[in-house]
């Protein structure tokens, strides 16, 4: 039964199965030592470890390529999905962006989420920001970002995230979406629950309590500020809306929705993600033959969800397959100003591979998140730095640990 379901995953979700091990971060890692542990390591539950570490390194291909890993050695596909091509017929593909926010205009309450692996689900977030802060939405709460004793209490004064800001934010694409939502004027706000010492031991109760609470955390903003328009940028499956059985399970979205009264938009970017091996796709995603991030409506305006529940969430954003340029994903540029910065080998005395992280100027480098980090197998590897126009400082590291600064413009 499809309540089943959502209890099954909320238990996983307590046990820590839904998602990688929130251990302390690795830090910009080499891919050949990333792959050289994936490759002798036979718990296919840490996969989506080696995932998360690819990403932070701007190695997209073996980002995927260990999800994948993951989740043929997990075995369970998403029973929520509906496969029906009769009911998508009736569809049709429309930008993304330009739809969701004709849609967003009229709420208080807008809930994103993302796959923990995939930085393609923060760049799509950052695109609507501009609009959903010209629609009066001032508040944008981020899953990741540390709360309770280890909140960053300088974060919104500062304007750029630093270590310790969060676990993911260590991703440059995570890190960049929080810099872009100060400057435009957000104020970020923690809302992920703090344990206490009196939890409960079993782990559906537990769950629950990290669900309602981050539920009641986020009410609080409304409690000083009763016409608040907050954005929530979550995990996985905590944006569904429905609570199951008498009322008392489900996920945060649900009982933030219970406990304000408010009806939230619900963007869901992970149910139609690709995957290296394209047998692990939704199967709607065969159906879809957008070029664009795009979601589907109807005749009558309703829009596609691959669940086919709109309690559950109100859409589903379709993600073309990745293509690249200068070895990075065309999708980094989306909804910005970006450019491609490439380095000239011959600037380099560091040896190959290296890694390069850019910092932007007056930021403290010793503690702030990079605007991008790459890695360079070669002189002769067409790899690119995707950066904003401004000054900043790049940081290469060679696997002997020998290092060298540059101080670049982008023009």
């Amino acid at each position: 039964m499809p309540g089943f379901r959502w209890v099954y995953m909320l238990v996983a979700a307590a046990l820590g199965l839904s998602g990688p091990s929130r251990a302390q971060p690795m830090g910009y890692r080499f891919s050949r030592d990333i792959l050289a542990q994936w490759k002798q390591d036979p718990e296919w539950s840490n996969y989506q470890n080696y995932a998360v570490q690819f990403s932070q390194i701007g190695d997209y291909a073996n980002t995927l390529a260990a999800q994948s890993a993951y989740e043929k050695g997990r075995k369970q596909g998403d029973t929520n999905i509906k496969f029906d091509p009769a009911y998508f017929a009736r569809f049709h593909a429309v930008g993304a962006q330009q739809e969701l926010l004709k849609r967003t205009a009229g709420r208080q309450l807008v809930i994103l989420n993302e796959a923990h692996y995939q930085p393609l689900n923060r760049v799509f977030t950052r695109s609507l920001l501009a609009g959903l802060y010209r629609q009066g939405f001032r508040y944008l709460c981020l899953e990741d970002l540390a709360n309770g004793p280890d909140a960053d209490a300088g974060l919104n004064q500062r304007k750029y995230p630093v270590q310790g800001t969060g676990y993911y934010i260590v991703e440059p694409q995570y890190g960049d979406l929080e810099r872009h939502a100060l400057a435009l004027g957000f104020t970020l706000v923690p809302y992920e629950y703090v344990p206490g010492g009196g939890d409960a031991a079993n782990p559906m109760a537990r769950m629950q309590a990290r669900e309602t609470g981050q539920a009641r955390n986020i009410q609080q903003i409304l409690t000083k500020d009763p016409q608040a328009k907050i954005v929530v940028h979550c995990g996985y499956g905590h944006l569904v809306e429905n609570l199951l059985g008498d009322g008392q399970f489900g996920f945060m979205g649900a009982f933030l929705k219970k406990y304000t009264g408010l009806d939230p938009f619900t963007i869901h970017q992970v149910d139609l993600l690709e995957h290296a091996d394209a047998t692990l796709d939704n199967p709607y995603r065969a159906l879809m033959r957008a070029t664009e991030p795009s979601v589907f409506v109807d005749g009558q305006g309703a829009l596609f969800n691959s669940a086919q529940n709109s309690e559950k969430w109100d859409a589903s954003v379709y993600f073309p397959p990745t293509t690249y340029q200068h070895g990075r994903p065309t999708w980094l540029l989306l909804g910005t100003e970006r450019k491609y910065f490439r380095l000239n080998a011959s600037q380099l005395t560091v040896a190959f591979p290296c890694l390069v992280r850019a910092y932007k100027a007056g930021e403290d480098l010793s503690q702030a998140i990079p605007a991008d980090v790459i890695e360079l197998p070669s002189g002769a590897q067409d790899r690119a730095l995707v950066l904003d126009k401004g000054r900043y400082t790049l940081l290469l590291q060679d696997s002997l640990g020998k290092q060298q600064q540059l101080a670049v413009t982008v023009r």
